[in-house]
């Protein structure tokens, strides 16, 4: 598959090496995706990451009363971890190709099967899993999105809210900050009996309550 890439996909500050494609600019790696062998389900899936160093430097400005010391692995910045094989009752990834099964690539079975695997991936990576990461890594408004749908994959998701909100002079009526607001919404109702309290963007605690009022007033 990436090989294909090499030959088909065309980024200034994309880097394409054996198994992943990383995103690089000034030197720092914002962004990467890779693809990862499963026995189990003899197959590939697609994981991505993106980074951001100023969100960091907003986070120990504003630290929570539950934060944590970051561990080693983080030391990069990483803000998003997510992938195309991570599911659950509130959210289900974007698809990586028509012959996925459970987000995981089966492997074609020829040459010609190959190139309409390869042609599809690419398509839906383009539309799906690189704006993704170009969105977190950028912190756009468009972040607050995927906050909204995978906030699990967020470490502090209240303060990543307020740094997006900040950063672009955000009104409440904004249509992401919606999107989060009822995604809370969502989970308070609980209809389904599946949310806990810690699936909250914004949790029941002090800290979290003020940054609620101070994004939506």
């Amino acid at each position: 598959m990436t090989a294909f890439l090499r030959e088909n996909y065309r980024r200034d500050d994309a880097k394409i090496l054996k198994d992943r494609v990383k995103f690089k600019k000034d030197g720092f790696v914002y962004g990467e995706l890779y693809f990862s062998y499963t026995a189990n389900q003899n197959g590939y899936y697609v994981g991505y990451k993106a980074f951001n160093k100023e969100i960091y430097e907003f986070y120990e400005r504003h630290k929570p009363p539950y934060w944590e010391e970051i561990p080693s692995w983080d030391a990069q910045k990483l803000v998003v971890f997510a992938g195309s094989a991570e599911s659950s009752h509130y959210y289900e990834p974007p698809l990586i190709c028509q012959n996925a099964r459970n987000g995981v690539i089966h492997l074609p079975q020829d040459e010609k099967e190959a190139a309409r695997t390869y042609e599809d991936i690419l398509e839906r990576l383009s539309a799906d899993y690189f704006p993704a990461i170009f969105d977190v890594a950028q912190m756009s408004e468009r972040a607050l999105h995927y906050l909204a749908i995978m906030p699990h994959n967020f470490r502090y998701k209240a303060l990543t809210a307020l740094y997006i909100a900040q950063k672009h002079g955000l009104p409440p009526n904004n249509v992401y900050l919606q999107e989060i607001a009822a995604f809370d919404e969502r989970v308070r109702r609980n209809e389904n009996g599946l949310f806990f309290p810690s699936n909250l963007i914004f949790g029941d605690n002090e800290f979290d309550r003020d940054i609620k009022r101070e994004i939506y007033g």
